[in-house]
């Protein structure tokens, strides 16, 4: 190797030993800033939780059961006048639950009480129709037909405008937008000494406690927010719900259920809760 040779290779080793700390040191500065842009991210998704109450109110048309007050009211007269058995056409609810915000969407699991709905009208009343056995007179008698519906569902909404994030306070007005799904109970009280009798034998049962039965449902909706104070964020939700009870009943044995009978199908008298919802809920949020 002549010295020319020598004196090149020399120089392009120096250049390769300045350049290497450059080449190491952008190297670092890039794992920094990624490192710093993950940690970044890593907050950005965690998960917020919104603990909630609700209050609603909601309008029904449950048909068969507006055609078994009439029915009763024809059969029994109240002295005085007035209804002997009241329709209804509102209900009201208390909801509890909370909700799960990620990625824009919002997944809520809550708990409905229902109250109510029905009437529980007292007097004295003249029972025209027994059973073909002749009237009979009740004085300072409760005639009680109450139904309460409570169960669980889950509710999925995704945020139109504003979803609220990790670490930031809510920023103004949200709009957002679902549907859900749930399992409802439902319990029918009726009146002291409410029975019927067993088609085939002709023997008499009586109620003892309540009709009961259970039902799934589902709902569309949506639902505006907006901060109030301290965390604390208000909301309303506008829902249509579909919910029916099919079959509300009580065993007396093994082989037998007390129920009423619609006269024009034979069958058990359908409880129809379907109908629009308005929610107002008081809610916060906060990250884990």
């Amino acid at each position: 190797m002549s010295a020319k040779e020598r004196l090149l290779l020399f120089a392009l080793l120096l250049v390769a030993m300045l350049l290497l700390p450059i080449a190491v040191k952008a190297s670092t500065e890039d794992e920094i800033v990624r490192e710093h842009i993950a940690k970044i991210e890593k907050k950005q998704t965690k998960i917020l939780f919104s603990p909630f109450v609700s209050f609603t109110l909601g309008s029904v048309s449950p048909d068969r059961y507006d055609y078994f007050a009439e029915q009763m009211n024809s059969a029994v007269s109240r002295s005085g006048g007035g209804e002997t058995i009241s329709t209804f056409g509102s209900i009201s609810a208390i909801d509890v639950g909370f909700g799960i915000v990620h990625g824009g969407g919002q997944l809520t699991f809550a708990f409905s009480w229902w109250g109510r709905s029905g009437s529980a009208n007292t007097g004295d009343f003249t029972v025209l129709q027994d059973f073909g056995s002749g009237t009979a007179t009740l004085e300072n008698f409760e005639f009680t037909s109450q139904i309460r519906v409570y169960g669980v569902y889950v509710d999925y909404q995704y945020f139109l405008v504003n979803a609220p994030k990790p670490h930031e306070s809510h920023r103004g007005l949200a709009l957002r937008a679902g549907a859900g799904a749930g399992y409802f109970g439902a319990r029918w009280y009726l009146w002291d000494g409410f029975g019927g009798y067993r088609q085939d034998t002709g023997e008499y049962y009586e109620l003892d406690g309540h009709l009961s039965g259970s039902s799934g449902g589902y709902h569309l909706g949506v639902g505006i927010e907006y901060p109030l104070w301290k965390g604390l964020v208000i909301a309303t939700d506008a829902r249509y719900q579909w919910l029916e009870f099919d079959r509300l009943s009580k065993a007396v044995d093994a082989t037998m259920d007390l129920y009423l009978i619609d006269a024009d199908t034979g069958g058990p008298i359908k409880v129809d809760m379907t109908g629009p919802r308005i929610n107002f809920v008081l809610k916060t949020y906060f990250a884990i």
